[in-house]
């Protein structure tokens, strides 16, 4: 086959959404994060759950995804933790998540924060100073790492992700989930991420787009499409 496209210009620059993360960390957090987190107590996890994905989990019946989502709270309910809840994606399904999130942050307010829309500088206090991050957000896999933080990835949205050593995967299982939430919490693994590289960028990207940008010829490779030899996967 052949495949339309230019050449390769440049190298790997890192996710650009990892900018305002190391930004966070050179800044003090918001007043509003830090009471937050002060009122958490010793331990807290953030927990966050979509609805779709990829593979298995792109087109649930709505039954498969209140069982799924009752294992989870059923795991929470085994962990005798502060958990702080953020609202899903506006997906396919995700009413139905917040409808049973509502519930449960009813029925357990003492241990329960739900969050409707955190906003990005309390979303990093949160990740600061929380215990692990539960659910089947890319956020374990693309940010949780920057913040030497584990995380327990639920079920297959995030499959084909590189990811780095803070990252547990976990099936649907509230045996399981519970599981990998107490080895995430042990003081073993949270000190074997110190140090930790996200596979992502340390939050440099913008200033080596820039760079690429500058030192990038401006001629006819640029403007003309070449065709390139594809093979696709087996």
């Amino acid at each position: 086959m052949r495949n339309g496209k230019v050449e390769r210009h440049g190298g790997e620059c890192g996710a650009q959404h990892l900018d305002a993360v190391r930004d966070h960390h050179h800044h003090v957090g918001t007043a509003r994060g830090k009471r937050l987190c002060e009122s958490l107590h010793a331990h807290a996890q953030g927990f966050r759950y979509r609805s779709g994905g990829v593979g298995s989990e792109r087109h649930l019946e709505p039954a498969q995804r209140q069982a799924q989502i009752a294992a989870l709270l059923a795991a929470l309910n085994r962990v005798d933790m502060q958990l702080v809840i953020t609202y899903p994606n506006a997906d396919a399904g995700s009413s139905e998540i917040i409808a049973a999130l509502e519930r449960y942050a009813e029925q357990h307010g003492d241990k329960v924060r739900l969050i409707k829309n955190a906003g990005a500088r309390l979303y990093f206090d949160l990740l600061a100073c929380a215990s692990a991050m539960v659910g089947n957000s890319s956020s374990g896999i693309a940010e949780a790492p920057s913040f030497e933080l584990p995380a327990v990835n639920i079920g297959t949205r995030q499959a084909g992700f590189e990811r780095a050593a803070n990252v547990l995967d976990v099936g649907y299982g509230a045996e399981e989930i519970v599981s990998a939430i107490r080895r995430a919490t042990t003081p073993e693994f949270r000190a074997g991420l110190e140090g930790l590289r996200n596979p992502y960028g340390e939050g440099r990207s913008s200033e080596r787009i820039v760079g690429e940008l500058r030192s990038m010829p401006l001629d006819d490779r640029l403007l003309r499409k070449k065709f390139v030899d594809w093979t696709p996967a087996p």
